[in-house]
């Protein structure tokens, strides 16, 4: 229901290497070294040339999984699949935080984007410093308020 306008994979790293120029935004992925992989697979499939720091920035994306399997090391209640094991997918996490089994993880870029700095916000207990994009602030609040008129309801 969201449009957003294309951009071509050299302008989306662009704007990645760029917000990480400096070293100080760090990055964050569930399962990092897959999106690693994926962008380095991708890089060099296209043949683009990229120097030692563009390459580390790819390299050094911080994994939320084992900061979200430290968190729930402890806890009694973990998230799980249908069969009660343990699993820490992205879906079962947020089933989880979310408090709704029913929920199902959409598999698109904003949606995953949103839901892993939920996940990264939530095992950190919000001592990770966060910059999301405006879209994210506007589609969060927008969660909330229908949540809350759920609530009232």
């Amino acid at each position: 229901n969201e449009s957003t306008e294309i951009k071509t994979f050299a302008e989306v790293l662009d704007v990645f290497y760029n917000d990480n120029a400096d070293g100080m935004i760090k990055c964050y992925a569930y399962n990092s070294p897959f999106d690693s992989a994926a962008l380095l697979y991708t890089i060099e499939y296209l043949n683009l040339d990229l120097n030692a720091m563009e390459i580390k920035i790819v390299e050094d994306i911080i994994d939320i999984l084992p900061l979200t399997k430290a968190y729930f090391k402890d806890k009694a209640i973990k998230p799980t699949r249908a069969d009660g094991r343990p699993s820490y997918t992205v879906e079962n996490v947020c089933r989880l935080l979310y408090n709704n089994k029913e929920y199902i993880e959409k598999h698109q870029a904003v949606f995953d984007s949103e839901e892993e700095l939920y996940i990264l916000k939530y095992v950190t207990d919000g001592k990770v410093p966060t910059i999301p994009s405006s879209n994210y602030y506007h589609r969060w609040h927008k969660c909330l308020e229908d949540f809350v008129d759920m609530l009232e309801k």
